[in-house]
């Protein structure tokens, strides 16, 4: 199985990235089909997740079976500030993904 994990860089994407590679979790062992996963992390340097044709450059080379979306701008006052980088990335972005 491949796994894609955006948001790698974030504290949800790095906890799931984490627990796939050890097997466990705070409540237990995860099934082992996601054990031996490969799991694929871009970091947001790597891919712009605003960017359709990244995105599908991305999902065709990597095929992912199974997509865990964890790439948000979650800085309060800075999705204030630009409101428009937010939105690229918390909507727009998710749009493209899914």
């Amino acid at each position: 199985m491949r796994i894609l994990i955006t948001g790698i860089t974030g504290q949800l994407g790095m906890e799931l990235f984490n627990q796939l590679c050890s097997g466990s979790s705070s409540i237990g062992p995860i099934p082992s089909c996601y054990q031996e996963a490969e799991i694929i992390a871009p970091k947001h340097s790597e891919v712009d997740i605003t960017n359709y044709a990244a995105i599908q450059n991305l999902f065709k080379e990597s095929r992912p079976e199974l997509v865990f979306h964890c790439a948000a701008m979650t800085a309060v006052d800075a999705c204030e500030e630009q409101k428009d980088v937010a939105m690229d990335i918390n909507a727009e972005a998710t749009k493209i993904i899914s």
